[in-house]
């Protein structure tokens, strides 16, 4: 493809533009046989090169959960002509950059499109990038030291608070847009916000900054009680007094309500815990912590518990926690067990997994130094013995103290330390954490747009990319659904799954297995599972093999949300029900399963009618009596299980 000229200043002077993919694509309508020519045109970062090694370009599109082929060309010579019908319902279109040998090596993909009513006047503009590396995108002489970032839902990032390079509060913020690849002007922060502060999405559209300082410009920061609601461009400031605490835990625990728990005390640390209604601004006391502890990193989870990770009892940092307490807001008090985590930690890194498990790294030891491990804590329902345990998922290069993570979305996250000036890529499946080169940049944070890449803002005025490859389960599970490309066989099922407790799980060369069966303690239960990222779904089509050891028994999650489920049981002839989990579906006790080596496990959901097919055969048909829209997963329940070759699915 020649350089696309016209389009070089797209983001303005300083800014890239596009080297050239002038891809034109022709689109039939479903009622006639008229055409619409679509151009699509590539964004490049500004380094690294994301045509370096690249031969060709291929044009992929999404349609019904499959990635289908539209054309593939050389980029060097000219624009692609592309004379192919594409489906009007394709919803998203994927360019990838291939090797001369078939690697994709740089990716790139648009956000979800709507072809039929409201298709792109202007063309397509697509950010392409290197797969795998933080890409820059653009540099500006604007720091904001000790700012933080939060995702906006449907593709963007919010940038607030933290200083200027003359220690002047910023009372501006930023709003990084995937539409165009933009940056943009917030809403006003009046007065800023320094220190320990927290910027927070409520999950409704809105976010919030609470805690900290404010300062006029550059005066004196002072302490402030004022919560700001942002709305889209506007800020909303809720007086909230006495609920700027210092070392608090701050949770969301509904759209406009709260949670301040715990926090720094004259000596001895905090129990209280506080809730903020954002509609009325009141601060209310809703109970009580086990025990003294600030500087914990929350993280809520089921049944809308609030896991209190770490901390310390007192200002003495040689009191720093090793345990994690259950704080239950309804009921107003913390469950009497604690889980251990195993070491001392103030203030670690935290994130919720779609499985439900919480990964936390870094933080600070009882003699300040940081960790250089990533571990993962799962909390079971009330009535489990023991309510949980941590395991270690992996280790990373260097110690940190500090820490933030980043979700990518398909099961990793990306874990940033502001002190190192570094950036590590953390996975689950494999178990692993790779540093990225950050070119010293001092990462304060960003959110995953909806093409599927992270956008990371630097603190002296960088914003920053990183695309994990676009692979088609990813693609598709970001969407709800699960897919791969026509004719196209996934070996492992390791991109798009998240497993709730990592060290039972092993993606191999043979598949997804279960390699703890002693951590599986169900007859009929899965007390275990892996799950496939993306939006909770309803219906669904889901096909892969399935190798059972003897007396081992599997299972497909669906409808799962906050730790319930309905489920079909690969193998077994017992029917059991539990208070967070259904079985309208008998067991398939089919013999075939019992033979050695894969089958071939199709599972469909239609409603409220399930259907399982082995080998080819429809085992059985059944209804559920009330299905429940959620996440679809694989579960082990007793013995090891193998599960490969996802290869088919859509709603």
């Amino acid at each position: 493809m020649t350089p696309c000229g016209a389009c070089r200043d797209r983001w303005g002077a300083s800014m890239t533009g596009v080297r050239g993919l002038a891809g034109l694509l022709l689109l039939s309508t479903v009622a006639c046989s008229s055409k619409l020519a679509l151009d699509v045109r590539l964004i490049e970062a500004l380094r690294p090169d994301p045509f370096e090694d690249v031969a060709t370009v291929r044009l992929r599109a999404l349609e019904g959960g499959r990635l289908v082929r539209v054309g593939e060309g050389r980029w060097d010579q000219g624009p692609l002509d592309l004379d192919t019908l594409v489906s009007p319902e394709a919803d998203r279109f994927v360019v990838e950059g291939l090797s001369s040998d078939g690697r994709v090596v740089s990716s790139g993909a648009s956000g979800p499109l709507d072809l039929l009513t409201a298709p792109p006047e202007d063309g397509l503009e697509i950010v392409f990038t290197r797969v795998g590396v933080l890409s820059v995108l653009e540099e500006a002489d604007t720091e904001r030291i000790g700012g933080r970032a939060v995702e906006l839902p449907g593709g963007g990032v919010l940038v607030a608070g933290g200083v200027d390079a003359d220690g002047c509060a910023r009372e501006d913020t930023e709003i990084y847009s995937m539409e165009g690849a933009r940056l943009e002007r917030g809403p006003p922060l009046v007065g800023g916000r320094v220190d320990d502060f927290h910027l927070l999405a409520l999950g409704d559209g809105r976010s919030i900054v609470v805690g900290g300082r404010a300062a006029n410009g550059c005066g004196a920061a002072q302490d402030t009680d004022r919560v700001v609601v942002f709305d889209g461009r506007s800020a909303r400031n809720v007086e909230a007094v006495g609920f700027n605490i210092p070392g608090a835990s701050y949770a969301v625990v509904a759209s406009s309500e709260i949670v301040a728990a715990g926090g720094e005390g004259d000596i001895v640390s905090r129990t209280q815990v506080a809730r903020l209604d954002l509609a009325s601004g009141a601060v209310r006391s809703i109970g009580t912590l086990d025990a003294p502890r600030a500087w914990a990193s929350p993280a809520v989870i089921s049944s809308g518990r609030i896991a209190l990770l770490g901390g310390r009892a007192q200002r003495d940092p040689a009191t720093a926690l090793d345990s994690t307490s259950v704080f239950v807001p309804s009921r107003g008090a913390a469950l009497d067990e604690r889980i251990g985590l195993g070491r001392a930690l103030v203030a670690p890194a935290t994130r919720r997994t779609a499985a439900g498990g919480v990964v936390y790294a870094g933080g600070r030891s009882r003699t300040g130094e940081g960790h250089a491990e990533v571990r993962m804590l799962v909390v079971k329902t009330e009535r489990d013995f023991p309510l949980g345990d941590s395991t270690v998922v992996t280790s990373i290069s260097s110690t940190i103290a500090d820490g933030r993570f980043v979700d990518v979305g398909d099961g990793s996250a990306l874990l940033l330390s502001r002190e190192r000036r570094a950036a590590y890529w953390t996975q689950l499946l494999p178990r692993r954490a790779r540093a990225l080169d950050t070119e010293g940049a001092a990462l304060i944070g960003g959110g995953r747009l909806a093409d599927g890449r992270v956008v990371l803002r630097s603190e002296a005025g960088a914003y920053l990319s990183f695309n994990p490859g676009l692979s088609p389960l990813g693609i598709a599970a970001r969407d709800g659904r699960l897919a791969v490309d026509e004719g196209e066989v996934l070996d492992g099922v390791g991109v798009g799954v998240v497993p709730l407790r990592p060290d039972a799980w092993q993606l191999t060369t043979e598949g997804l297995v279960v390699t703890r069966p002693d951590a599986l303690e169900g007859e009929v239960v899965p007390n275990e599972w892996a799950v496939f990222v993306g939006d909770d779904a309803l219906d669904f089509d889901l096909e892969l093999d399935v190798r059972l050891e003897p007396r081992a028994r599997a299972a497909v999650l669906f409808g799962l949300s906050d730790q319930r489920f309905d489920h079909v049981v690969l193998g077994g002839q017992i029917s059991a029900h539990r208070q967070d989990t259904t079985l309208d579906c008998p067991p398939v006790d089919a013999p075939v399963l019992e033979v050695s080596g894969f089958h071939r496990v199709r599972v469909v959901r239609s409603g409220e009618r399930v259907t399982v097919a082995i080998d080819g055969a429809t085992r059985f048909e059944c209804v559920l009596r009330s299905p429940r829209v959620g996440r679809v997963a694989l579960g082990g329940i007793s013995g090891s299980a193998t599960f490969d070759r996802v290869t088919r699915s859509a709603p």
